[in-house]
């Protein structure tokens, strides 16, 4: 039990942190960027789940709908 708690609890909480940080979800009315150190990887046009690297990728998430301004 002590080996669970001090070495592989600690381990799989840094691995759900990470994974977590690493998901983004791009909704049906949005549009994405994935940007890598500034430039641009990949564009999400589409909704969906999709990965980024934790740490490397940093992901902008745009409102696609019209808005009118009356």
């Amino acid at each position: 039990m002590r080996i669970l708690t001090r070495i592989i609890l600690p381990i799989v909480i840094i691995a759900v942190v990470i994974l977590s940080g690493s998901l983004v979800v791009v909704k049906e009315w949005e549009k994405g960027l994935q940007l890598r150190f500034g430039r641009i990887v990949a564009i999400y046009d589409k909704p969906g789940v999709y990965f980024k690297m934790p740490f490397i990728d940093n992901v902008r998430v745009f409102d696609a709908r019209i808005q009118t301004l009356d």
